[in-house]
């Protein structure tokens, strides 16, 4: 069993570099092909959080994702005075702060920036989920909680500027699960997604989805999945590895409420964005998803 003096030497050891004698910093993300420093690291806090929409949480977490295993529940820290202590691995834990607070929308009535629609989304979609236009030029999709309130917004950049994400000060993405509000009150599928366009092109295109807003799944997010009308669950995260990991689990959480499915696109899109025509896209999500329980 490995031992380790502290959160940094865990990091180290599946290949993130920690910077000597930081407790909290900034590095590229390793969960994406990331040239900016946008991953913040706190080892004493042991969290972090990718401010380009990869997620967020405990840095367990964290080593789950990179390495593609969880951390051992047996694994140990060994302090510098050689007093040894099990790994405080405590995950997920529910967010036990106030509710989410309807705010105004600083942006409401204004027209979004052409180039969404240049990537396939209707006129009638962007009304329908209300984008508008930062002052930055950035598409602004409004964030509502399952009542409808306002709650706040995410900034999607234009294509090579990054962060591609921005989310709004304050709000707080482990207690929200995008679209809730839009899904009917039953499905029989309900597809699981990382960001916020994953879920509308989805819904663009007759599929009920939801987006987690990141990789991982806090325990409010998962309340609100089991509260939900569906007859099975399709995760539906990015096709990279990263996602692939959260996604399995994600899956093994999500087993005791109901059927899983996993969509699998092969080698050929990394996610169902990347999938324009509708017909295709019906072909692939109808082919390539699979039962992993009943």
């Amino acid at each position: 069993m490995a031992q380790y003096t502290d959160w940094s030497s865990i990091l180290i050891d599946i290949g993130i570099d920690v910077p000597v004698d930081k407790v909290e910093f900034n590095i590229p993300c390793p969960l994406h092909n990331d040239s900016n420093p946008s991953c913040s690291i706190n080892t004493e806090k042991a969290v972090w959080i990718c401010h380009s929409g990869c997620g967020q949480g405990s840095l367990r977490t964290l080593y789950s994702l990179v390495s593609g295993k969880p951390l051992p529940l047996n694994a140990m820290i060994e302090k510098q005075e050689s007093n040894i202590e099990l790994l405080d691995l405590l995950d997920d834990v529910e967010d036990t702060s106030e509710d989410l607070v309807e705010i105004n929308n600083p942006f409401e009535g204004r027209q979004p920036p052409e180039w969404i629609y240049d990537r396939g989304f209707t006129k009638e979609t962007s009304n329908l989920w209300e984008f508008s236009i930062s002052d930055q030029k950035s598409l602004v999709i409004p964030i509502k909680d399952r009542y409808n309130k306002f709650v706040g917004w995410v900034c999607r950049q234009p294509e090579g500027k990054l962060p591609k994400y921005i989310y709004s000060t304050g709000l707080k993405t482990s207690k929200v699960l995008f679209g809730e509000n839009m899904i009917p009150d039953h499905m029989s599928e309900l597809y699981i997604v990382e960001g916020t366009l994953d879920a509308i092109w989805l819904c663009q295109n007759g599929y009920n989805a939801v987006s987690l807003l990141g990789l991982n799944m806090s325990k409010d997010q998962e309340k609100a999945l089991y509260r939900i009308n569906t007859d099975s669950y399709i995760i539906a995260l990015d096709n990279d590895n990263a996602g692939i990991n959260a996604g399995n689990q994600i899956g093994s959480r999500l087993e005791k409420y109901g059927p899983i499915k996993y969509m699998n696109l092969g080698d050929m899109y990394k996610d169902v964005q990347d999938i324009r025509d509708k017909n295709k896209l019906q072909q692939e999500l109808k082919n390539n998803s699979f039962i992993r329980s009943l």
